[in-house]
């Protein structure tokens, strides 16, 4: 599928899932913004994807923290004038404790990111695609969305 004149955002993009996502994406023809909440990493998967011709930006971001998520997307419009797809990849999976010894920190920082950070961004990306026609929106979930720890 060609991309090119698509701005794609995906968040947690600095390794990994996310990372491969901007990279085939960019290889596509789109215009990549990318975030996460290591800065060293980021500036690599940027390097990478211009080293390739593309174009892509990066915004230090924790999906957790609300002024960062809508920075990153209002960041990302200004740049690139549009968004057309948003793939929301950032999570983590705590510590991987059973049920009876998690704690509430480890809990908290779960729902934030996983739940809330999603729904933020959901929001945002929404209102962004609404004043240019609509777009498409994926939310990536691990398996544990599926069978938690006992």
């Amino acid at each position: 599928m060609d991309f090119t004149g698509k701005t794609v955002l995906i968040t947690g993009a600095t390794s990994g899932l996310g990372r491969a996502m901007a990279l085939t994406f960019a290889k596509r023809g789109a215009q990549v913004a990318i975030c996460g909440r290591r800065a060293d990493e980021g500036a690599k998967t940027v390097a990478m994807i211009e080293q390739s011709g593309g174009r892509c930006l990066f915004l230090p971001c924790d999906v957790s923290k609300p002024d960062d998520v809508s920075h990153f997307i209002q960041r990302t419009v200004a740049e690139f004038g549009r968004l057309d797809c948003a793939v929301n990849n950032a999570g983590v999976s705590g510590d991987l404790r059973p049920v009876a010894e998690t704690t509430d920190e480890v809990w908290n920082q779960v729902v934030n990111i996983n739940l809330t950070g999603t729904f933020r961004c959901m929001r945002s990306e929404i209102q962004a695609m609404m004043k240019t026609g609509g777009g498409a929106i994926v939310n990536v979930s691990s398996a544990l969305g599926l069978r938690g720890k006992e």
